[in-house]
């Protein structure tokens, strides 16, 4: 299972801009686990750690490609502001 984020930024002039992040590859057996469960109620990450695959189920991003969710989400959001003209 390919987890990513979408970035998308609207500027006060409505002008949108978008990034995808890397993707991270999850276990498949743990996706499933949290669909029948209901993501509503449980994450991937919750199954991840419960099963043992990570140690930390609120970023097992960290361990799954060796980058922090927050890392991986920087990359996106800074190619957000780098098309906006930010510096």
């Amino acid at each position: 299972m390919k987890d990513f984020a979408v970035v998308v930024l609207e500027t006060s002039d409505r002008q949108l801009v978008w990034s995808i992040s890397q993707t991270v590859d999850f276990p498949i057996e743990q996706y499933k686990k949290a669909k029948e469960a209901g993501f509503e109620k449980y994450t991937v990450g919750s199954f991840l750690e419960s099963d043992g695959v990570v140690r930390d189920g609120t970023d097992p991003h960290l361990e799954l490609s060796g980058m922090s969710r927050t890392e991986i989400m920087a990359g996106p959001l800074i190619a957000c502001l780098t098309k906006l003209g930010c510096r």
